[in-house]
């Protein structure tokens, strides 16, 4: 491809030679900018196995954090971290230079059928990133798994987190429509209702079915509409 070079003053031309140069005022409270009325194309090679598609193809740089477009068998946008496509054998993703000991995050389309969203919560300009996976979602049935914890065994992986749901005051945080399996027979599965004193307990607006447990005398309570009621433990 020959040389193309754009200035403010007289747009886009050409020279000899390779590359593209945006030239402009470059001083500190000012950089080299090029204005597109419409839209970008970039085109790589439909050839597979090369390496320009197997790097980070486009970078927005802001005034602390860069944003990277990736693309190879994965697709990627990530902030603060860029896949080199030459650092060993399969590449590897580093950190940006000049960002610093900052954190890192990219999501985007896995080639086993999921989306990602993995972070680093902090490294070194050119450091190597060590991602852990945020949340995922599986293509294939709505999976999604919060958290990893392990090495994934297939397409869905081994998750192991906490999902805090905040709702508003007297609202129900998560409703669910059908039936709810909690543990799914794991052999150290348990449920745990809300915890509440008596005055606290008395100080919630009751609807029929809810149920806590009492930390004042130890036990289960439910509400059957109009009272507070002790589950009898006695067989217990």
């Amino acid at each position: 491809m020959p040389k193309v070079i754009y200035r403010p003053d007289v747009g886009l031309f050409q020279e000899e030679g390779e590359s593209i140069v945006v030239e402009g005022d470059t001083s500190s409270n000012s950089v080299a900018s090029l204005d597109v009325t419409r839209n970008v194309t970039l085109r790589t090679s439909t050839e597979t196995g090369i390496s320009e598609v197997s790097g980070s193809l486009l970078i927005l740089r802001g005034k602390d954090e860069p944003l990277f477009f990736h693309l190879g068998g994965d697709q990627y946008l990530s902030s603060n971290a860029w896949f080199d496509a030459d650092e060993g054998a399969f590449g590897a993703w580093k950190f940006a230079e000049g960002s610093g000991a900052s954190s890192a995050f990219r999501w985007g389309f896995r080639s086993v059928g999921r989306f990602d969203l993995d972070v680093d919560d902090g490294g070194s300009a050119e450091g190597t990133v060590s991602w852990t996976t945020a949340m995922a979602i599986t293509s294939s049935n709505g999976f999604v798994g919060i958290n990893k914890s392990t090495a994934d065994a297939d397409a869905i992986g081994s998750f192991n987190g906490v999902l805090d749901v905040s709702g508003s005051w007297n609202m129900p945080a998560l409703a669910v429509t059908g039936s709810v399996d909690l543990g799914g027979g794991a052999a150290d599965a348990y449920f745990m209702p809300p915890k509440h004193t008596n005055t606290t307990r008395d100080a919630l607006t009751a609807k029929a079915g809810m149920m806590i447990y009492n930390t004042t005398t130890n036990k289960l309570n439910f509400y059957n509409g109009s009272a507070w009621k002790a589950v009898d433990d006695s067989a217990v």
